[in-house]
């Protein structure tokens, strides 16, 4: 029997039109791919579960395939060689990332957007490529702020960016949610196998 448990909570926490999109965010991290170069912003007041949805993001992919870095850090000035932290990854969850800069909103627009390019400066030995086709970003904000609205007429940004919104907030989790939620591992691991084969059949139904 298919265990829905996990699936129906992505249910109650996303709204029913958008859960295209998550099947479609859970693809790409599977497959490691983003071919239509996109980021996606999870935007809602505190208690939307925001985070609680990238926390399954990570038990279905693996905690270790994602990277928890500051948009900050790696859009500020001077930092176009931040994105090492990223290969080997398949995706950026960060669950706050606040109001951008206008200059970091393009440089983001630019990194998922663009095309493989190097990590290190270039005469160094452990050169690896990062290819913004195979990683995805996943934010969480309460706002996106007013940088954001003033482009939001920019069709190239809202190419780029897809806002899902969350807006059912719940009374708060406490941090060990996960263990109460589940019986055991046995019962974990077929929940999250039941929304794999949920996610491979919504694809396969595309083609």
């Amino acid at each position: 029997a298919r265990n829905l448990k996990l699936w129906k909570l992505i249910l109650e926490i996303i709204r029913p039109q958008d859960i295209k999109l998550i099947m479609e965010i859970i693809w790409n991290l599977i497959t490691g791919s983003n071919p239509h170069k996109k980021l996606f912003v999870f935007m809602g007041i505190p208690d939307t579960r925001k985070t609680t949805m990238m926390e399954i993001f990570t038990w279905i992919i693996g905690i270790e395939n994602f990277s928890k870095e500051d948009p900050k850090k790696f859009l500020g000035k001077n930092n176009q060689f931040s994105t090492s932290q990223f290969v080997g990854k398949r995706g950026n969850l960060f669950d706050e990332i606040g109001n951008l800069t206008k200059e970091m909103i393009e440089n983001q627009k630019a990194m998922v957007g663009g095309i493989t390019q190097d990590t290190e400066a270039k005469n160094a030995q452990t050169r690896q490529p990062f290819d913004p086709k195979r990683f995805t970003f996943i934010y969480g904000t309460n706002t996106l702020g007013n940088n954001f609205s003033q482009l939001a007429d920019d069709k190239s940004i809202i190419t780029r960016f897809e806002i899902i919104p969350f807006e059912k907030p719940v009374k708060k989790m406490n941090g060990m949610w996960e263990s109460e939620f589940f019986n055991d591992a046995d019962d974990k691991q077929s929940a999250i196998n039941t929304i794999v084969n949920i996610v491979i059949q919504f694809k396969r139904s595309q083609y």
